[in-house]
């Protein structure tokens, strides 16, 4: 998905953002954090990026309270409240949680979500589908 992070099998090196995808050609147009780039390749020859605590940690994720198996990113809702997100170290379970915007009192939600996030790419779908227009920084 145009957006996403991720590696190419082999020795390439840095993780690619892809920024146009043409499916006539079989090729992405990329960004590598320095310069912009043009790759023709199948898709077996893309790769996910792993999702590890270091990745969530340089995007403001941290440790909740005492539980070191969690980690949470507050604060990513509408005007910087009422949505966070727990990513579940050894289980790699992404809890998205929502809270309504007339309950202040902590853990009344109105939705919750939990799926599977094993990958950047994923991460970045779940914040894309919750509306939310954060860049992940590797």
């Amino acid at each position: 998905m145009i957006g996403n992070w991720v590696k190419i099998k082999g020795d390439y090196g840095k993780p690619l953002k892809i920024t146009t995808i043409d499916d006539t050609y079989n090729s992405i147009n990329y960004f590598d954090g320095d310069a912009e780039g043009e790759l023709t390749l199948q898709l077996n020859e893309i790769e996910p990026i792993p999702l590890t605590p270091e990745i969530l940690g340089k995007n403001g994720w941290k440790h909740e309270f005492d539980k070191k198996d969690y980690m949470v990113k507050y604060n990513l809702g509408e005007e910087g409240k009422n949505c966070w997100m727990m990513w579940a170290i050894k289980e790699h379970n992404l809890d998205i949680q929502r809270q309504d915007k007339k309950l202040d009192v902590y853990n009344l939600k109105v939705s919750k979500v939990a799926i599977p996030c094993d990958y950047v790419h994923q991460l970045q779908h779940a914040l894309r589908l919750c509306g939310i227009e954060k860049e992940i920084e590797l």
